[in-house]
């Protein structure tokens, strides 16, 4: 498997959309999800409120004696209720390619609950990653969500290959985020330390945890792979944004 088929593959995994925002589904245009940013069953409702951002990132990873480094940029759009992130990612070992991902949300107060709690919720409906240079794709990803507006289902599509996976959750917190999620018969078990602000989710043997600021960026991540591959993960945010009701 290339370096950017496992790229690919760990996207298609599902490693969050906070992550996909923070780095960086087709079953319908208009997935279901409550628009009025109620964070579900835990703490805080969001309203109110306002959220602070990463506006400009760079987040280096080293696995081994592979070292990667991806400039990232975001921006929230109150009209179209967007966030549209632009990377750039090269590695020591000669790849390099862009990555545009725009994440759509039902309203701004949607964008804004999913920090109510951190480690952060799910609000997204939709998530679209296009990547261009060595290898070019087009990843999609459609979040459902239930009555209580938890994440209920989330289906990622690649172009190429052309690859669909679809994750269940089968249960959540207190706070409404999922705790087991099952796709192609593999359970992921993921657990949340709000006072340390980490998220770990443990899936077939492989681990990885991440760690976040106090307004739910991330900041450093660590993962371990069913054969015992170890990386680090640090994000240096050099500028912020902050979006209010």
């Amino acid at each position: 498997m290339s370096r950017f088929q496992m790229l690919m593959h760990r996207l298609l995994k599902g490693l969050g959309a906070a992550a996909l925002l923070a780095l960086a589904v087709a079953c319908s245009d208009s997935p279901t999800a409550p628009d009025n940013g109620t964070p579900g069953p835990g703490p805080g409702t969001g309203s109110g409120s306002c959220r602070t951002y990463a506006s400009s990132y760079t987040l280096v990873t080293t696995t081994g004696t592979h070292v990667t480094t991806t400039k990232t940029t975001t921006i929230y759009n109150r009209t179209t209720n967007t966030a549209t992130s632009s990377s750039e990612y090269s590695d020591n070992f000669g790849l390099t390619y862009t990555l545009g991902t725009v994440a759509t949300y039902p309203s701004l107060a949607a964008f804004i609950a999913e920090v109510s709690v951190v480690p952060p919720l799910e609000r997204s409906t939709r998530l679209v990653s296009t990547f261009t240079g060595m290898a070019p794709n087009v990843v999609t990803r459609v979040n459902t969500y239930d009555g209580q507006n938890r994440l209920q289902q989330y289906v990622s599509t690649s172009l190429s290959p052309a690859t669909t996976v679809t994750h269940v959750v089968l249960s959540w917190d207190a706070s409404g985020r999922p705790v087991r999620v099952e796709a192609a018969g593999v359970v992921t078990e993921n657990s949340y330390d709000d006072t340390a602000r980490t998220h770990t989710a443990r899936s077939a043997g492989a681990e990885s945890s991440q760690t976040y600021d106090a307004n739910g960026n991330p900041v450093h991540a660590t993962f371990r792979t069913a054969g015992g591959q170890t990386g680090d993960s640090v994000y240096t945010i050099h500028t912020t944004e902050q979006v209010c009701p």
